[in-house]
């Protein structure tokens, strides 16, 4: 069976990065990612068990807020939020296990990979490092425990 998804999720993201000996701190980048990811499951039964093998992919629309920035070089913290674009597209995609549990609930684990490119807002023109198109892409994998109530 194929379904349509929709979802809302919330990450608090910290970057930092280093110099390449990885002795110094160089950049934090600390912003909070919404996100809602629009895409299709596709759900098989497993043999004649209550188990379902899922299949699941689509877009995710990423809404960056609360940004904080620190350059430790120059000594520069901004929370400017044109620092990144006001909203990216990315994809995801994932495999897992459902059960049910009765009419209409079920519980499962899925391994989900997503990744967005191009956080950074390239026309940001950020005087004092003079980074020349820089850029910052978000990618993660994750275990899902997933509840269907209703």
């Amino acid at each position: 069976m194929i379904s349509p998804t929709v979802g809302i999720n919330f990450l608090p993201v910290r970057i930092a990065t280093t110099n390449a000996a990885k002795t110094a701190r160089l950049e934090n980048f600390d912003f909070d990612l919404l996100q809602i990811p629009v895409g299709l499951r596709l759900s098989k039964p497993l043999g004649n068990s209550d188990f379902d093998v899922q299949l699941h992919g689509g877009v995710t629309l990423n809404l960056p807020r609360n940004i904080n920035y620190t350059n430790h070089l120059v000594d520069i913290a901004t929370t400017d939020a044109a620092l990144l674009r006001p909203q990216t597209l990315g994809f995801y995609g994932g495999v897992g296990l459902s059960r049910s549990l009765g009419a209409h609930r079920s519980v499962g684990l899925m391994l989900n990979y997503q990744r967005t490119n191009n956080l950074l807002n390239l026309d940001y023109k950020d005087t004092a490092t003079n980074h020349p198109r820089a850029a910052l892409a978000f990618q993660s994998l994750s275990i899902q425990l997933i509840f269907k109530v209703f």
